[in-house]
């Protein structure tokens, strides 16, 4: 139903895949990487990736030696949790979080320029989002979600120029 939902709407509808520049997964390092704050980049694990936003409170840090360019994410960039309970959960990462790295359990989705981090991780988590989530969401012992499946995610796009009604 909700694939339908999303089908029928009169605005722009899209896969993830195509809204994208890139997709890819963050780095997986050991306890043993760990360094105190301030020692190296902040470390975002998936328990710390929420529906509203990016939880401070449970990041880690890891020596800086281990980063690889593609675990490392920038502000504005769409971080979905791949893996777990909480499979499909998105949050943009905010200026202060520019230059962490995102654990190997999480996607790092970067939009071309002319789509709206904010309204597609709005998407990602609305009934319609997580609904997608869900149903791509598999595994015999530990739920996860693969990139080609991420890529197939349908996104009612309405323009920002559109969305006041929404809000009013």
């Amino acid at each position: 139903k909700a694939l339908e939902t999303i089908t029928r709407s009169k605005h722009t509808v899209e896969n993830l895949g195509t809204m994208k520049s890139r997709i890819n997964t963050g780095a997986n390092v050991g306890s043993s990487d760990y360094v105190a704050p301030g020692k190296g980049p902040p470390y975002i694990l998936v328990n710390s990736i929420t529906k509203e936003g990016i939880n401070f409170a449970d990041l880690k840090y890891i020596s800086p030696d281990v980063a690889t360019k593609n675990s490392i994410v920038r502000a504005g960039d769409i971080v979905i949790n791949r893996c777990g309970n909480d499979s499909g959960v998105a949050a943009v990462v905010p200026p202060d979080l520019d230059g962490a790295v995102l654990c190997g359990f999480a996607f790092r989705v970067v939009l071309k320029e002319s789509w709206d981090p904010y309204y597609v991780t709005a998407f990602l988590n609305s009934p319609l989002g997580r609904k997608q989530m869900l149903r791509i969401s598999a595994g015999s012992v530990l739920d996860h979600i693969t990139k080609a499946d991420l890529q197939k995610v349908r996104i009612i796009y309405i323009p920002k120029n559109s969305r006041d009604y929404i809000i009013k």
